[in-house]
């Protein structure tokens, strides 16, 4: 196994999982093999849709956070989560496409307790 997917592994939280079928893996899990491939690619840009979608239990989904927040170069996440996005990243666009006007609204970690229109 080369380097970078050695590291993909560890940063996943999946060291030990490596010979495990996907059918005996959880959703989490499989979510996280997932996430490795795409480190294991090295790439500058990351994008995501709904990755913690599904991940009800807290645990799980902290430990997602975790790996997301280990990443390197830019995540670009669609969610409707903003609240656990911004456990992650210090900067959101919040995009709004309504029947009568399309608004694009930029929200930092600092102003997060003042609410999101």
């Amino acid at each position: 196994m080369n380097g970078g997917v050695a590291e993909a592994i560890h940063l996943a939280g999946i060291v030990g999982y490596e010979q495990n079928a996907p059918y005996h893996l959880s959703y989490g899990e499989k979510k996280r093999v997932a996430i490795a491939g795409v480190l294991a690619m090295q790439t500058l840009i990351l994008l995501f849709d709904e990755s913690t979608a599904k991940t009800s239990d807290p645990q799980n989904k902290k430990g997602l956070i975790n790996v997301l927040h280990s990443m390197r170069g830019a995540l670009l996440i669609a969610t409707h989560d903003l609240s656990t996005t911004f456990e992650f990243t210090n900067r959101v666009l919040i995009l709004k496409w309504t029947k009568h006007q399309n608004v694009i609204q930029e929200r930092f970690r600092r102003d997060c307790r003042s609410g999101l229109d």
